[in-house]
């Protein structure tokens, strides 16, 4: 949280002093022109990320409203808020130098995105601006698979946001990866099932996005899900095909362990319901060996063991 908090502290500061560079002049080239929309462009993405970050904070720190936007948006994971304002202010670094590089030498670079890693196919879904995606692949003006500084598509950009028909449209094109991951390993699927994207997870389930690959730590979209207490994404998950009782790679905790150590009743309540392993034991940590009902009676969580009983 603190981290989250200094690199906020740190953007806002140092975007006063950056301002006059998205500001576009009548005489510029339009490959200059093009430069500073990006940077418009990275500027307003890494925006909407801070304000999420700051609604975080505020919420995290009154007692009032946790449990309530916990359950809602499923914001107890810093490292990977903290990650994606870090990537999303690199976009923006990456934007600047850009700029920098061309009006040192215009003719450097005959392509303003040459050196960059995102495109206006990556702006335009990012921005939910669906009839520009639409002509951008149909012109075929992008590679739909083109990855961003932090490794994402535009389709895992469209898909983190929920902006559904943006996904639809992307989905649909010719040689799109489905399942292309993140630096943190994580794909379309999992980004959008984080954000409680509902319709666009089981859209991109139905269009043959896998629904157990597992990221760089070693989990999957369903465990994450268990884990924040989306029940309506775990159940289009286990509609999908996935796996209820596979584990996490580092302690071996099950979908179940992570709902119950989250005490997220109703998400126990469905595990259990479809038949969920409840003797699977933790491998290691320091609940090594124990299984979901032993952290329920450890935790002295009565509602929970009662459904477990």
């Amino acid at each position: 949280m603190l981290d989250c908090t200094l690199r906020i502290a740190k953007i806002i500061g140092r975007r006063a002093v950056e301002d006059a560079q998205t500001q576009s002049r009548s005489l510029e080239s339009k490959d200059l022109k093009e430069l500073r929309q990006s940077l418009q462009y990275s500027y307003i993405d890494l925006y909407n990320k801070l304000l999420f970050a700051i609604t975080t904070l505020v919420v995290k720190l009154d007692s009032r409203w946790r449990r309530w936007v916990d359950n809602v948006f499923g914001l107890s994971d810093w490292a990977s808020i903290n990650q994606s304002l870090k990537d999303s202010e690199g976009e923006c670094i990456e934007d600047l130098e850009a700029i920098h590089r061309y009006k040192a030498d215009p003719g450097v670079q005959s392509s303003p995105f040459r050196n960059k890693s995102r495109n206006m196919l990556h702006h335009a879904a990012a921005m939910n601006f669906p009839d520009k995606v639409y002509e951008y692949v149909e012109s075929r003006s992008f590679d739909v698979n083109a990855k961003t500084f932090n490794g994402s598509t535009a389709l895992s950009l469209a898909a983190e946001n929920g902006y559904f028909k943006v996904v639809r449209i992307l989905s649909q094109v010719r040689g799109v990866d489905l399942d292309s991951q993140n630096k943190a390993g994580r794909t379309a699927l999992h980004v959008a099932a984080l954000r409680h994207r509902s319709a666009t997870v089981r859209l991109l389930a139905e269009k043959g996005a896998k629904v157990d690959v597992k990221d760089g730590v070693g989990r999957t979209a369903f465990l994450d899900v268990a884990r924040d207490g989306f029940t309506d994404v775990v159940k289009i998950l286990k509609e999908k095909g996935a796996d209820i009782n596979q584990v996490t790679a580092k302690n071996g905790w099950s979908a179940l362990h992570m709902a119950v150590w989250n005490d997220r009743l109703e998400t126990v309540k469905y595990l259990v319901s479809v038949g969920i392993r409840r003797d699977i034991k933790a491998k290691g940590g320091v609940n090594a060996g124990k299984t979901a009902r032993e952290l329920a009676e450890a935790a002295k969580n009565l509602p929970v063991l009662e459904v477990l009983t």
